[in-house]
């Protein structure tokens, strides 16, 4: 997920089966975002900080990617 926020996306995603990984720019939203997901789901998530500005080359690839 692009933008993770809070996490409802991540939630959402983690929910319905899907490997999560939770990207975004502050720190504090990957923490706030991990926190959510296992407190609703029970599903532990990667996170990822990243500025879409500045995509990293190793960042590997993804079937799905969602941004809220």
């Amino acid at each position: 997920e692009l933008g993770c926020g809070t996490g409802l996306v991540a939630c959402a995603l983690a929910v319905a089966g899907y490997r999560v990984t939770a990207s975004d720019y502050y720190q504090d939203s990957l923490r706030t975002t991990a926190a959510n997901v296992k407190a609703n789901t029970g599903v532990d998530i990667d996170t990822l900080r990243l500025d879409w500005r500045s995509l990293p080359e190793d960042l590997g690839r993804y079937d799905v990617v969602v941004a809220a």
